[in-house]
């Protein structure tokens, strides 16, 4: 699961708010400046704080059902391949359109010699 976000800051603000309704409860700056309104102002960021932490934990149900899925598409593309192959082939037309390399266009591997870099003479 997803980690679940903390906010410093609406933590602190929330502190700060407590701490000025000891001053007094209806404390006002002045327009939009009100211990009234930063009160609301912390309740909305609390509010959007726990809606991005649920979408957060359904994600993450929907990232676990998405990587199921699609190691099921992985499995029946390789099985899906396998039957092409045992049925028409592994150096057939069909093989080869339905995504497999041609047994014939395989590269063959060569070996170099560790001291000289280069393919070993063959006697």
């Amino acid at each position: 699961m997803g980690k679940q976000r903390t906010s410093n800051i609406i933590n602190e603000a929330e502190a700060r708010a407590s701490a000025l309704r000891s001053i007094e409860s209806q404390l006002d700056f002045g327009p939009s400046l009100s211990v009234r309104i930063y009160v609301e102002t912390i309740n909305e960021a609390r509010a959007k704080l726990s809606n991005l932490n649920d979408l957060t934990a359904r994600l993450d149900v929907e990232r676990v059902g998405f990587r199921e899925i699609e190691a099921k598409v992985q499995d029946l593309s390789s099985r899906i391949l396998k039957a092409v192959q045992a049925r028409f082939g592994p150096d057939s037309d069909e093989y080869k359109m339905a995504g497999g390399t041609l047994r014939s266009e395989r590269k063959r591997p060569t070996r170099r010699d560790k001291e000289e870099g280069r393919t070993p003479d063959k006697a």
